[in-house]
């Protein structure tokens, strides 16, 4: 990967569609990232549509391209290999490689050998065996395969797309190797089109993946079957309306205005098919519950979006669900394969680094005449709540001003009651202004929505508190070379977030209820803010501390003594008769 200039492409081809990730590396950093889906059971127009979309968005052609999917049906095995040495023998990696050069020798294609433990003479369930010297090693492996000529399959498809691939990795892996964290045991379950995938993952590596070759073209084709419609229908009225959760009205409430049918006719068949997918799902979990204690269920792929399948499953399992949304896979993709040049990127870093000082000790009188003419940063940031983003003299206004940053809310109606802003909204602000833009993702899910708005050119992303995957989407933030932060409700305390101080770059604290504006501010979140300075000064930690809700001059106040860096202003501002006057008015701290 070419780390000054360079950028990437993975993809999750499933059995009726692609979704796809692409990924630009600039001076070894991501510049920015995109996704897309094309559904279409020709696979290879599905990867030719998805790749000229991320093309486009992204500015550039791929270097190279990662493929994961769906490649039939999968072997995966827990195998062991034992050396024997007659004299003492200090171990290296070629002895390691001698162990697993037998795995290659069968028909089967092997795409990953994940070591799950070593044993030496004298030494019991290591990790590494490196730089040991005894006479033997009782090495266990788990050994992921597929059938050759479905891999030869997906070759052909990519082929016809006019594609080659950098490399095929299966689901399981991604999902496991990225998603958990390191040291907790977690279960993946994938809701495919033509599969349901199962794993389950502990410190050490995967005890066991499997498919259950039940999936959502199952119900697609039950439902045109039931109901005698062409198979395109039925897959509509499937996605627009299947759902777990039953009702006294779903008899008498119409599935869709097209046909005659029934939230409960189209359910019933929904529910008789994922009841047998559960059945086969816990006859493989249920031996390993008990012994492992996994923490966690990720669910992912298209099937995951049906309504109520979070609850069924924590439910069932009696273990929490975090919902990775269908884009899941191939988000953990491209946060596998930039984690994997991790090394190459230090390394590059470092290199810039000594250049960079070096040119700048060169550089440093003219940089000086520049920086004395640069005008002052202002931290306050008006929150498009109560602006009019569509017009263009709202963007002059700010512009005039002096902002430097601007605040959008999105709003899914699930975090909150509201509905506000969007994508949409946030691709149109950005194509409208070189403001900083920070964004406040009030959303249930916000792995999914962090996804689009960093393809949609958010600079600052900030998740709420309390929601499902805040570490994951903040890795993900972050690893985009974005900043990001946590929004804290009013209602929940500090300590929630102590563990993640140390990896974020900013805390926004809510000082009111989220959802709409105009509210008054709630008092206590003085003493947060003073709290968070404290501990960030006590500890060296680099945060930054904002505050939003509320603000007029005299909350201002308070918050800059507390120790806050930037402020978020809403109906204070958009009520004065002179922004930039308002504006100023609020940056007084005495």
């Amino acid at each position: 990967m070419n780390l000054t200039e360079g950028s990437f492409l993975c993809l999750d081809i499933g059995s009726s569609g692609v979704h796809a990730v692409a990924t630009r590396v600039c001076f070894g950093r991501i510049k920015t990232s995109a996704s897309a889906y094309t559904e279409s059971s020709d696979l290879a127009y599905a990867i030719k549509t998805a790749v000229d979309s991320l093309e486009e968005q992204i500015g550039t052609r791929f270097d190279k391209a990662f493929v994961t999917g769906n490649f039939g049906q999968i072997e995966s095995k827990i195998v062991s290999k034992k050396s024997i040495w007659s004299a003492e023998h200090k171990i290296t990696q070629n002895d390691i490689l001698e162990q697993i050069f037998d795995f290659f020798q069968g028909e089967n294609s092997v795409l990953h050998i994940i070591p799950l433990r070593y044993d030496l003479g004298g030494f019991h369930n290591i990790s590494n065996p490196l730089g040991h010297t005894d006479r033997a090693l009782h090495s266990v492996f788990n050994v992921i395969a597929y059938n050759s000529q479905d891999l030869s399959y997906i070759k052909s498809v990519l082929h016809s797309a006019h594609l080659r691939s950098g490399g095929f990795f299966d689901p399981m892996f991604l999902l496991g190797s990225t998603a958990r964290l390191a040291s907790e045991n977690s279960i993946f379950i994938d809701f495919g089109a033509e599969f349901t995938s199962v794993s389950l993952w502990t410190a050490r590596g995967p005890i066991l993946i499997n498919k259950i070759p039940i999936g959502g073209a199952d119900i697609t084709k039950s439902v045109a079957q039931a109901f005698n419609l062409p198979i395109s229908e039925a897959e509509r009225l499937k996605v627009s309306g299947m759902s777990l959760i039953q009702t006294d009205m779903d008899r008498f409430t119409p599935a869709d205005a097209k046909y005659d049918i029934t939230r409960f006719d189209l359910n019933e068949i929904t529910e008789s098919i994922f009841s047998e997918i559960l059945s086969q799902v816990q006859e493989i979990l249920i031996p390993v519950i008990e012994k492992y204690n996994p923490i966690k269920i990720y669910i992912s792929g298209g099937g995951s979006g049906i309504m109520g399948l979070d609850d069924v499953l924590e439910k069932e399992f009696n273990i929490p669900v975090e919902n990775l949304g269908a884009f899941g896979i191939v988000n953990s993709f491209a946060e596998f394969i930039w984690n994997s040049e991790s090394s190459r990127v230090k390394a590059y870093l470092e290199r810039r680094k000594k250049w960079d000082k070096f040119f700048g000790f060169l550089t440093a009188p003219l940089r000086w005449r520049i920086f004395s003419r640069r005008k002052k940063f202002i931290p306050i940031m008006p929150s498009t709540l109560v602006w009019d983003m569509r017009n263009l003299d709202t963007y002059t206004m700010f512009e005039s001003a002096g902002i430097d940053m601007i605040h959008v809310d999105i709003m899914d109606g699930f975090y909150v009651d509201n509905i506000a802003s969007g994508i949409d909204e946030l691709r149109f602000i950005r194509s409208r202004t070189k403001s900083h833009l920070h964004v406040h993702l009030m959303t249930e899910n916000p792995v999914n929505w962090a996804t689009e708005a960093i393809a949609s050119g958010a600079d600052t992303i900030i998740v709420s508190s309390g929601t499902n995957g805040v570490r994951r989407a903040l890795n993900k933030i972050r690893a985009a070379g974005k900043r990001g932060g946590v929004a804290l409700h009013p209602n929940t305390d500090l300590e929630v977030i102590a563990p993640i101080l140390r990896n974020i770059d900013e805390v926004m604290i809510m000082s009111v209820i989220p959802g709409k504006s105009g509210q008054v501010f709630i008092e206590e979140s003085i003493s947060k803010i003073a709290s968070l300075n404290n501990t960030r000064r006590k500890h060296g930690l680099k945060f930054k501390i904002s505050v939003d809700g509320g603000i007029n001059p005299e909350t201002a106040k308070k918050c800059w003594v507390a120790g806050a860096d930037f402020l978020v202003a809403g109906s204070f501002l958009k009520k004065a008769p002179d922004f930039a006057a308002a504006v100023q008015e609020l940056l007084e701290k005495k």
